[in-house]
């Protein structure tokens, strides 16, 4: 063995320009197809990620039926059911989506923050700070996220053009989980908003130390138990999230198949390649032959030279994919998620692209005549 790859190395070094060129071949198609199967992978464990603590909910009328599911949200049948669901102790919000509050943030030197849902409410919860029931003038409480990464307790943001100080953090969805800012009931009537219109849904909060997972399906079975045959409560977020998940499914695969048109090409340089090879090394192969060797250890020489040269280009093509998807993911701060999937791909890609591409050199080369030599 240690005789076949050191002939084997030797026959690359040889032409290692033409070998470099080759490989560069199979190192960008590699490169493609780890770095989309990485991006969509990363994207799918986003949607599927286990954090996810709150879900729509939305009552659905069968086809046949065709009611009116707004008149049916209003039934005393319904509103119980709805109201048995916010009395559980692993829910901690369960309330109809209200209209969104959109409010324009910067900081005081001027840099934006951008569009903000906005809750009006004297009674929101504090974990650092002070209540608004103790606090007078323009105040504002805030959720800590990456938005406000700069802002602390006594820092002064601009809401709409007016100054506010903040006077305290909550750790409070309020009625939406993207609410990021809570003002005093006071302040409704004194600060213009945008507002998005009212939805049929239900936003469901799940209480902390409970698994959300068991909690919504336990909430759904619970609001489906003994209803009306043509009414259905479903979860609106995992239906989008399946319809965005095959969607990259299907994106992942298209693009797929077009970076493996670049393995396709590094192929038949393969071909090339290891074919004029064989014909510069006739003479060589005509010596190994005389001495012994046999036809599929000839082969097996050129196979494994190619199969070796595509393996070195394929592993420096997957990490510089994996380093580029890192990047694109940091930047978009979306976790990475470690693809078995393109590992699993990528192995038997290398091996078909490196044998398929030398087999025809290989066979070549076992046919030469030992006997050439004496001509």
């Amino acid at each position: 063995m240690t005789f076949f790859i050191r002939n084997c190395v030797a026959g690359l070094w040889f032409n290692r320009l033409r070998s470099t060129l080759t490989g560069i071949g199979v190192l960008v198609g590699v490169a493609s197809v780890v770095l989309i199967m990485a991006l969509s992978d990363a994207l799918i464990a986003t949607i599927d990620d286990e954090d996810v603590t709150s879900c729509q909910i939305a009552l659905m009328s069968s086809a046949e039926a065709d009611a009116d599911v707004l008149d049916a949200m209003s039934s005393p049948d319904i509103v119980a059911r709805l109201q048995g669901v916010a009395q559980r102790t692993d829910v901690a919000s369960f309330a109809p989506e209200a209209q969104r509050h959109i409010v324009e943030v910067s900081l005081p030197t001027g840099v934006s923050i951008g569009s903000m849902v906005v809750n009006f409410t004297d009674s929101v919860p504090v974990i650092a700070g002070e209540p608004f029931t103790r606090a007078t003038g323009d105040v504002v409480i805030m959720r800590p996220n990456p938005d406000f990464s700069n802002v602390t307790i006594g820092d002064q943001i601009v809401i709409n053009g007016q100054f506010f100080q903040v006077i305290g953090t909550t750790d409070s969805h309020g009625m939406t989980p993207d609410t990021k800012l809570f003002l005093p009931e006071r302040m409704s009537s004194l600060v213009d908003v945008d507002q998005l219109s009212t939805t049929g849904t239900h936003l469901l909060i799940g209480q902390q130390g409970f698994p959300f997972s068991e909690v919504r399906q336990s909430v759904i079975d619970q609001l489906n138990d003994g209803i009306d045959p043509d009414m259905k409560f479903f979860d609106m977020s995992a239906e989008m999230a399946s319809g965005l998940r095959d969607a990259l499914g299907t994106i992942q695969m298209v693009l797929g198949a077009i970076a493996s048109v670049s393995l396709a090409v590094a192929a038949l340089n393969i071909v090339n390649t290891m074919y004029i090879a064989s014909l510069e090394r006739v003479d060589e192969i005509a010596v190994l032959k005389s001495m012994g060797m046999t036809r599929v250890q000839v082969m097996a020489l050129f196979l494994l030279e190619s199969v070796l040269l595509v393996t070195i280009f394929a592993l420096l093509g997957a990490l510089i994919g994996n380093l580029c998807a890192a990047l694109i993911l940091t930047y978009a701060d979306i976790p990475m998620a470690f693809s078995w999937m393109a590992l699993a791909t990528l192995v038997p890609v290398i091996v078909l692209v490196g044998a398929g591409g030398g087999f025809y050199p290989a066979h070549r080369a076992a046919k030469i005549d030992p006997v050439r030599l004496l001509r």
